[in-house]
Protein backbone atom coordinates (compact mmCIF):
# COMPACT_ATOMS: atom_id res chain seq x y z
CA UNK A 1 0.00 0.00 0.00
CA UNK A 2 1.18 3.25 -0.88
CA UNK A 3 1.20 6.12 1.27
CA UNK A 4 -0.87 9.08 0.56
CA UNK A 5 -0.72 12.73 1.90
CA UNK A 6 -3.68 13.79 3.01
CA UNK A 7 -3.15 17.71 3.63
CA UNK A 8 -5.67 19.18 6.89
CA UNK A 9 -4.90 22.87 7.43
CA UNK A 10 -1.16 23.57 7.68
CA UNK A 11 -0.66 20.11 8.86
CA UNK A 12 -2.03 16.78 7.37
CA UNK A 13 -1.57 12.77 7.88
CA UNK A 14 -0.58 9.92 5.49
CA UNK A 15 -2.71 6.95 5.16
CA UNK A 16 -0.09 4.62 5.65
CA UNK A 17 3.27 4.28 7.72
CA UNK A 18 6.26 4.80 5.94
CA UNK A 19 8.99 2.51 4.70
CA UNK A 20 10.39 0.45 7.02
CA UNK A 21 8.01 2.20 10.07
CA UNK A 22 7.07 -0.58 12.30
CA UNK A 23 3.24 -1.33 13.09
CA UNK A 24 0.60 -1.40 15.53
CA UNK A 25 1.76 -3.95 18.51
CA UNK A 26 -0.09 -7.14 17.68
CA UNK A 27 1.44 -9.16 20.50
CA UNK A 28 0.87 -8.72 24.56
CA UNK A 29 1.68 -10.33 27.14
CA UNK A 30 -1.45 -11.31 29.01
CA UNK A 31 -3.62 -14.24 30.05
CA UNK A 32 -6.18 -14.98 27.45
CA UNK A 33 -8.88 -13.46 29.69
CA UNK A 34 -7.37 -10.10 29.82
CA UNK A 35 -8.81 -7.91 26.89
CA UNK A 36 -9.14 -4.74 25.65
CA UNK A 37 -6.77 -2.11 25.02
CA UNK A 38 -3.29 -1.94 27.43
CA UNK A 39 -1.98 1.21 28.85
CA UNK A 40 1.31 2.12 27.21
CA UNK A 41 2.51 4.46 29.76
CA UNK A 42 1.17 3.52 33.21
CA UNK A 43 3.73 1.97 36.30
CA UNK A 44 3.09 -1.50 35.21
CA UNK A 45 2.85 -1.25 31.48
CA UNK A 46 6.28 -3.13 30.76
CA UNK A 47 4.28 -6.18 32.37
CA UNK A 48 2.16 -6.50 29.10
CA UNK A 49 4.56 -5.26 26.13
CA UNK A 50 7.66 -7.14 27.39
CA UNK A 51 8.67 -10.90 27.93
CA UNK A 52 9.76 -10.20 31.51
CA UNK A 53 9.40 -6.51 32.85
CA UNK A 54 11.35 -3.54 33.39
CA UNK A 55 11.53 -2.66 37.05
CA UNK A 56 8.25 -1.01 38.62
CA UNK A 57 7.59 0.91 41.35
CA UNK A 58 4.02 0.72 43.15
CA UNK A 59 6.00 2.40 46.35
CA UNK A 60 6.75 1.92 48.60
CA UNK A 61 8.31 -1.31 46.89
CA UNK A 62 9.71 -1.68 43.46
CA UNK A 63 9.52 -5.26 41.74
CA UNK A 64 10.36 -6.54 38.65
CA UNK A 65 9.06 -9.87 36.55
CA UNK A 66 12.13 -12.16 36.11
CA UNK A 67 12.40 -15.55 34.91
CA UNK A 68 12.81 -17.11 38.55
CA UNK A 69 9.26 -14.74 39.73
CA UNK A 70 9.16 -11.75 41.08
CA UNK A 71 11.65 -9.57 42.67
CA UNK A 72 11.08 -7.70 45.03
CA UNK A 73 13.34 -4.98 46.57
CA UNK A 74 12.78 -2.09 49.16
CA UNK A 75 13.98 1.39 48.52
CA UNK A 76 13.37 2.45 52.09
CA UNK A 77 15.18 5.71 53.08
CA UNK A 78 16.11 6.03 49.37
CA UNK A 79 12.32 7.33 48.37
CA UNK A 80 12.28 10.67 47.47
CA UNK A 81 9.36 13.04 45.84
CA UNK A 82 9.05 16.28 45.09
CA UNK A 83 5.69 18.26 43.52
CA UNK A 84 6.26 16.12 40.75
CA UNK A 85 6.51 12.54 41.20
CA UNK A 86 7.95 10.36 43.86
CA UNK A 87 11.55 8.72 42.83
CA UNK A 88 13.26 5.64 44.21
CA UNK A 89 15.98 2.95 42.45
CA UNK A 90 16.05 -0.51 42.89
CA UNK A 91 19.76 -1.78 42.29
CA UNK A 92 20.87 -5.19 40.47
CA UNK A 93 20.45 -8.04 43.08
CA UNK A 94 21.94 -6.74 45.98
CA UNK A 95 19.19 -7.46 49.31
CA UNK A 96 16.28 -8.96 46.90
CA UNK A 97 13.85 -11.75 47.82
CA UNK A 98 12.72 -12.99 44.67
CA UNK A 99 9.41 -15.13 45.01
CA UNK A 100 8.96 -18.02 42.66
CA UNK A 101 7.59 -21.38 42.75
CA UNK A 102 9.00 -24.88 43.78
CA UNK A 103 7.76 -26.83 40.99
CA UNK A 104 8.97 -24.66 38.05
CA UNK A 105 12.65 -23.57 37.76
CA UNK A 106 12.20 -20.30 35.32
CA UNK A 107 9.17 -19.11 33.69
CA UNK A 108 9.08 -18.51 30.20
CA UNK A 109 7.30 -15.13 30.59
CA UNK A 110 5.27 -13.00 32.48
CA UNK A 111 1.94 -12.10 31.47
CA UNK A 112 -0.82 -9.60 32.89
CA UNK A 113 -3.86 -10.87 34.65
CA UNK A 114 -5.54 -8.36 35.54
CA UNK A 115 -4.95 -4.74 36.83
CA UNK A 116 -7.34 -1.56 38.13
CA UNK A 117 -6.33 1.69 39.01
CA UNK A 118 -4.42 0.94 41.66
CA UNK A 119 -3.11 -2.80 41.58
CA UNK A 120 -2.21 -4.90 39.06
CA UNK A 121 -2.15 -8.95 38.92
CA UNK A 122 1.15 -10.81 37.04
CA UNK A 123 0.73 -14.42 36.01
CA UNK A 124 3.74 -16.58 36.20
CA UNK A 125 3.71 -20.00 34.09
CA UNK A 126 0.17 -21.74 32.63
CA UNK A 127 -3.02 -22.53 34.75
CA UNK A 128 -1.71 -25.50 36.96
CA UNK A 129 1.77 -24.96 37.28
CA UNK A 130 2.49 -21.31 38.24
CA UNK A 131 1.30 -18.48 40.35
CA UNK A 132 -0.44 -15.03 40.20
CA UNK A 133 0.88 -12.10 41.91
CA UNK A 134 -0.57 -8.91 43.04
CA UNK A 135 1.00 -6.04 43.88
CA UNK A 136 -0.18 -1.89 43.82
CA UNK A 137 0.48 1.70 44.70
CA UNK A 138 0.48 2.26 48.32
CA UNK A 139 1.07 -1.31 49.37
CA UNK A 140 3.84 -2.53 51.59
CA UNK A 141 2.70 -6.10 50.53
CA UNK A 142 2.65 -8.28 47.40
CA UNK A 143 -0.04 -11.20 47.49
CA UNK A 144 0.54 -14.44 46.10
CA UNK A 145 -1.73 -17.53 45.04
CA UNK A 146 0.72 -20.84 44.34
CA UNK A 147 -1.02 -23.34 42.02
CA UNK A 148 -1.49 -27.12 43.27
CA UNK A 149 2.08 -29.03 42.55
CA UNK A 150 4.17 -26.91 43.94
CA UNK A 151 4.42 -24.14 46.91
CA UNK A 152 6.21 -20.70 47.37
CA UNK A 153 10.45 -20.65 46.80
CA UNK A 154 11.47 -17.81 48.04
CA UNK A 155 15.21 -17.08 46.98
CA UNK A 156 16.90 -14.11 48.73
CA UNK A 157 20.44 -13.07 48.29
CA UNK A 158 22.35 -11.03 51.68
CA UNK A 159 19.64 -12.11 53.97
CA UNK A 160 19.92 -16.11 53.55
CA UNK A 161 21.60 -16.95 56.93
CA UNK A 162 19.49 -14.50 58.71
CA UNK A 163 16.08 -15.91 57.41
CA UNK A 164 17.51 -19.47 58.08
CA UNK A 165 18.05 -18.79 61.48
CA UNK A 166 14.35 -19.16 62.44
CA UNK A 167 12.31 -22.42 62.31
CA UNK A 168 9.63 -21.12 61.27
CA UNK A 169 9.34 -18.12 58.79
CA UNK A 170 7.97 -15.20 60.30
CA UNK A 171 10.78 -12.00 59.65
CA UNK A 172 14.08 -11.38 58.94
CA UNK A 173 15.89 -8.50 59.77
CA UNK A 174 18.11 -7.04 57.31
CA UNK A 175 19.48 -3.41 57.49
CA UNK A 176 17.36 -2.13 60.05
CA UNK A 177 14.66 -3.72 57.91
CA UNK A 178 12.13 -6.90 58.51
CA UNK A 179 10.81 -8.41 55.58
CA UNK A 180 8.25 -11.06 56.25
CA UNK A 181 6.22 -13.89 54.82
CA UNK A 182 2.90 -14.64 55.84
CA UNK A 183 1.24 -17.59 54.44
CA UNK A 184 -2.53 -18.13 54.37
CA UNK A 185 -2.57 -21.53 55.21
CA UNK A 186 0.49 -23.46 56.94
CA UNK A 187 2.27 -24.54 53.30
CA UNK A 188 5.93 -25.35 53.35
CA UNK A 189 8.34 -22.60 51.97
CA UNK A 190 11.21 -23.43 50.56
CA UNK A 191 13.91 -20.55 51.75
CA UNK A 192 17.32 -20.52 49.57
CA UNK A 193 17.06 -23.98 48.81
CA UNK A 194 16.22 -24.82 52.66
CA UNK A 195 12.24 -25.87 53.49
CA UNK A 196 11.33 -23.70 56.61
CA UNK A 197 7.73 -25.00 58.15
CA UNK A 198 5.70 -21.58 58.25
CA UNK A 199 3.12 -20.92 60.91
Amino acid sequence: MTAVFVAVGTGGYVTALPAGAKGRRRRFYRIAGLRGPMPTNDWWSSLVWMKFSERQYPHPLAVAAEPKGLRVYYPGATITANKDAIFAFMPEGRDDLVLGHSAVETFPDARGEAFSDWFVTARFGDAGRGMSVSYGHGSPYVYALFDEGGEAKVSVQQAADRLRRFGKVRHARRHGERPALWPLRPDRIDVGGHRAKCP
